[in-house]
């Protein structure tokens, strides 16, 4: 696939600056244990930011999806964000987040969940197709595109991650990373990357597959002539 190797440049950036801010922002200062509201902010203004830049830029050169205007773009990613947030915040006090104590902590993460997840497939397949969310996300994993199988991979990583990230809470250790949701956020943004290298890995061996096979065709068809 022609465009195979432009994805993956783009969601090398993703990678690299992502692991650029979480390793770099305790150096400025922003490191969700000192200022949790203004780097969860910066992370979410960031991701945001990226998401929309790749989808613009990719459905324009790349052809992923429809041919629709940067408005409906916008509006699938507000659509897609308000949703999102509302889900997740629902779902973090259904297990056990505070509800008025850490509101602001609470409703940052949802946000941040929801730049990670929902906003990329809201910008892939739009917030009204729900035949398309459920062949993405429970179907048989037969992906018809690239950035269908980039976005499956990055949701599962950041669900999962963020999971995992929430283990940690309620034990004795008095880490200030242990407090909610600063370990959640980790796990988030760890599992997101995680779910990046993964889609790229697949992406680098199906591209090796085809090669193979291209070429094996080719040495057939010359043993064939000869």
């Amino acid at each position: 696939m022609k465009s195979t190797p432009t994805i993956l440049g783009l969601y090398s950036i993703v990678l690299c600056t992502l692991l650029a801010w979480v390793f770099c922002s305790p150096l400025l200062g922003l490191s969700f244990t000192q200022k949790p509201t203004v780097s969860i902010s910066i992370t979410i203004l960031l991701v945001v930011a990226i998401e929309l830049s790749i989808s613009i830029w990719g459905h324009s050169k790349l052809d992923w999806g429809q041919d629709i205007s940067i408005f409906r773009k916008l509006m699938r990613a507000i659509k897609g964000m308000i949703g999102g947030t509302i889900l997740f915040h629902l779902s973090a006090i259904l297990y056990g987040a505070p509800i008025s104590d850490k509101f602001i902590a609470t409703l940052l993460w949802s946000v941040l969940m929801s730049s990670l997840t929902i906003l990329p497939s809201s910008l892939l397949l739009g917030t009204r197709d729900w035949n398309a969310w459920r062949s993405l996300y429970f179907g048989d994993l037969s992906f018809h595109t690239v950035i269908e199988r980039v976005c499956y991979c990055s949701t599962i990583g950041t669900i999962v991650g963020t999971w995992l990230g929430a283990l940690p809470i309620p034990l004795d250790w008095d880490r200030p990373w242990q407090i909610w949701p600063v370990s959640c956020i980790y796990g988030a943004l760890f599992g997101h990357i995680g779910g990046l290298v993964v889609a790229a890995s697949r992406l680098v061996l199906k591209s090796d597959e085809n090669l193979k096979s291209k070429s094996e065709d080719q040495f057939k068809l010359q043993k064939a002539l000869s």
